[in-house]
């Protein structure tokens, strides 16, 4: 396969490259998947408009969400048994969250133990 470049690209490996269980696990919604196919018809809404060309030179992502300033429009939320990918998903997950600083909030279940190194999320 090409290089990845979109979402579906990305789907596709991994329904390649892991057992079926955990794919649909990940792939999938719960019961009816009514709220599954609801988000992709919404988010067939958008278009992303690449501006080629564009002076780049100063860039700032800073946003707000829900009131509070953060660095980037991106949100890193909870997304259930990671470890069923890779063993270190969460961890993995966190710390790059804390070199980006994007907004995230820990599980309340979670598959890592806490420890001291363990980087704390907003």
């Amino acid at each position: 396969m090409k290089e990845p470049v979109n979402i579906e690209d990305f789907r596709e490996i991994a329904k390649r490259r892991l057992p079926r269980f955990i794919f649909d696990t990940i792939d999938g919604g719960a019961g009816d998947e009514v709220t599954l196919r609801e988000n992709r018809s919404a988010f067939q809404n958008f278009t992303l408009r690449p501006r080629a060309l564009a002076d780049v030179t100063q860039r700032d992502l800073t946003t707000t969400v829900l009131g509070k300033a953060v660095s980037m429009p991106l949100l890193l939320a909870p997304t259930g048994a990671g470890r069923l990918v890779h063993p270190d998903a969460e961890l993995l997950a966190a710390r790059a969250a804390g070199r980006a600083g994007p907004e995230s909030r820990p599980k309340v279940w979670s598959e890592q133990p806490r420890r001291p190194s363990t980087p704390r999320c907003a």
